[in-house]
């Protein structure tokens, strides 16, 4: 709505590589297709969402909305689309029961799971002379999650750093080296005491099991690992994104 201020994200272009201490000029946005009108004004001081990211950052509260924007119009029918993580023919197909139950308990004819990601939603005409009271009662429908078998997956946000893991995610046995990544280890010396240690580092580690080649780890062992190594959030989900594409993780890994 106009006046409200909403966060900028700016991101260097071309030859830049540092947008530390840097300032965006009083810039107008418009939307995004050929034509389309100014809808707010930003500008400010660029500041940093991590430290060791310069390349992209925030201007918070740095864009003013100078008009009012409106969605579509909400039509005889609609579409809502799954979000990714969810994505699924059970969950589309409860999505459809759930609206059915809370709109259409008679005929079930209100909506239909159309694929694994979208289901389409017909207003009633009883209903049309109030879709925002018929739009409420679709998104207040209770969608019954024990039977969405969702797939075993790890979504990470590479903005921000987040990393969260759904369902039984395992991997398979794996070795690893990381520049931040060392394991320390104590040999007895061929001479000297427990005071004085001959030390060997190395820039590897490994997990797995103790057993078969075919048995798998869980995902929390890797992420133990990373947090007693310390290994930076973001260079986490690279070495995850390094696992998954050589077919060491069982599960979907969905970069954001």
């Amino acid at each position: 709505m106009a006046d409200d201020l909403l966060d900028v994200h700016v991101t260097v272009l071309l030859s830049a590589n540092s947008l530390a201490g840097g300032t965006l000029v009083s810039t107008a946005l418009s939307g995004v297709l050929p034509g389309q009108p100014v809808v707010a004004l930003a500008g400010g001081s660029i500041e940093p969402e991590d430290p060791g990211v310069t390349t992209h950052m925030r201007i918070t509260n740095g864009a003013l909305v100078t008009r009012d924007v409106m969605g579509p119009e909400l039509l005889d029918k609609f579409e809502l689309l799954i979000a990714a993580p969810y994505v699924g023919w059970a969950t589309s197909n409860q999505l459809a029961i759930a609206i059915n139950a809370k709109a259409d308990p008679i005929n079930n004819a209100v909506a239909k799971a159309i694929n694994e990601r979208t289901v389409q939603v017909t207003i009633p005409p009883a209903e049309r002379s109030n879709r925002a009271g018929f739009l409420a009662d679709v998104f207040n429908a209770d969608v019954n999650l024990s039977l969405i078998e969702l797939p075993a997956q790890i979504i990470a946000n590479q903005r921000t750093g987040a990393i969260i893991v759904t369902g039984d995610v395992t991997i398979k046995s794996v070795a690893l080296t990381h520049k931040n990544l060392t394991i320390t280890k104590v040999t007895p010396p061929p001479v000297g005491t427990a005071l004085t240690p001959v030390v060997a580092r190395e820039t590897w580690t490994g997990v797995g099991t103790n057993e078969t080649p075919n048995d798998t780890s869980k995902i929390n062992d890797l992420l133990d690992a990373f947090k007693q190594f310390n290994i930076p959030v973001r260079d986490q989900i690279n070495l995850l994104e390094m696992m998954y594409k050589a077919g060491h993780l069982n599960c979907k890994l969905i970069l954001e």
